[in-house]
């Protein structure tokens, strides 16, 4: 028989497990960076997209990384495809992609469900998606915090 100490042991871990993961695991939207984004734009990001999962269950992560080979972009992809539960938007950035130079990569994986749900065009299109042509503008301000709060406003 388990004795009353295990089982009060048992308890409070299993508590203290919920009580103190991190809020990311709970919530609709997850940012998995290398501080190319600034913090004041990551908190209204996490905003909107908590937001969004709360009024429609749709879950946004985002990876933004400076560098990403080949290798670690599939690996990202496939463990997020892997863990999401539909429905979803799995958003993929790299200011630098596979060593080569002024090439990245922006990509945006979504459940079935959510295909017709938005225009990835409208975002990503060199001619005027909302996100691409702020990330294009040459200025001395931070273009890459502006594009995703531009991109992520108009993708929720």
């Amino acid at each position: 028989m388990i004795s009353l100490k295990i089982k009060r042991a048992v308890f409070f871990t299993a508590l203290s497990i919920v009580f103190f993961l991190p809020t990311s695991l709970f919530s609709g939207y997850i940012y998995e960076g290398d501080r190319i984004i600034n913090e004041k734009t990551l908190k209204k990001l996490e905003e909107m997209g908590n937001e969004l999962f709360m009024k429609t269950g749709v879950s946004i992560v985002i990876v933004a990384k400076n560098h990403l080979t080949q290798d670690e972009f599939l690996s990202i992809k496939n463990r997020y495809l892997k863990s999401l539960k539909p429905p979803y938007v799995l958003w993929i950035f790299s200011k630098k992609y596979m060593d080569r130079d002024n090439l990245g990569i922006n990509k945006m994986f979504s459940s079935p469900d959510m295909k017709e749900k938005f225009d990835e065009d409208s975002l990503f299109s060199p001619w005027g998606g909302t996100f691409t042509k702020v990330l294009t503008l040459r200025s001395k301000t931070d273009t890459t915090s502006a594009a995703f709060l531009n991109g992520f406003a108009d993708l929720t």
